[in-house]
């Protein structure tokens, strides 16, 4: 009788060490994701960053494209400038935020 019941602690004991050992494997396993989780956000914020300056490059390649039609007329360039300076002060105050 009483073998038996030290039969059953030394099961029960191997059962909690296993139980005790998965656990700590996921939480290794759960901080690593954590970990890549904060990484890949970094990544994807970055990459936003990145094609935000694209588009911009790319406004910026129309606008120098579509220049040359327009400066025949100083008074639409005027006009044209303007409205570019408060576009990059709209930006500044953008970023500043």
């Amino acid at each position: 009788m009483q073998s038996e019941i030290l039969l059953k602690i030394d099961t029960l004991e191997n059962k909690a060490r296993k139980v005790a050992d998965a656990f700590a494997l996921l939480k290794i396993k759960h901080d690593y994701s954590l970990k890549e989780n904060l990484k890949l956000k970094e990544e994807i914020a970055l990459l936003k960053e990145e094609i935000k300056n694209f588009k911009n490059q790319t406004k910026i390649s129309k606008i120098v494209e579509e220049l040359p039609e327009k400066v025949n007329d100083t008074h639409k360039l005027n006009l044209l400038i303007d409205g570019y300076i408060k576009e990059i002060d709209n930006c500044i105050a953008y970023i500043n935020r």
